[in-house]
């Protein structure tokens, strides 16, 4: 991707993220969709648009997102954000306890394993 582009595309993620934590879900909504406008591949733009669905309720909509999102981040190692909201959406939706707390707990060791090793072993780290 030319760097321009990702110059581009790191405006929209980042005020999509910033509105996202001051709970304008719905301008954070539309930052993360127009950063997939400029790179329809971009994870962290369908993960911004699947935590908007989550804050706004569009729980169907956000599991089917969720899910194809699991399927293409199979392979790549960030994948803490697919793991707490997989986590807050059984909660939602009203999935059996153990099954939200063994995703939870997936989440905590993950991103455990992610502070502790990144220092350790650099960007290779899960």
């Amino acid at each position: 991707m030319p760097v321009f582009i990702l110059n581009l595309l790191l405006f929209p993620l980042q005020v999509g993220y910033q509105c996202l934590l001051r709970g304008k879900v719905k301008d954070a909504h539309r930052y993360y969709k127009t950063a997939t406008k400029l790179d329809e591949t971009s994870v962290i733009a369908l993960s911004g648009i699947i935590a908007c669905q989550l804050r706004e309720g569009q729980l169907e909509v956000a599991k089917e997102q969720l899910d194809f999102l699991q399927e293409v981040q199979q392979s790549v190692t960030n994948r803490s954000e697919i793991l707490y909201m997989s986590a807050v959406l059984g909660r939602q939706t009203g999935k059996a306890t153990a099954e939200v707390v063994v995703k939870a707990c997936s989440f905590r060791q993950f991103y455990y394993d992610a502070s502790v090793l990144s220092p350790i072993l650099g960007s290779d780290a899960p």
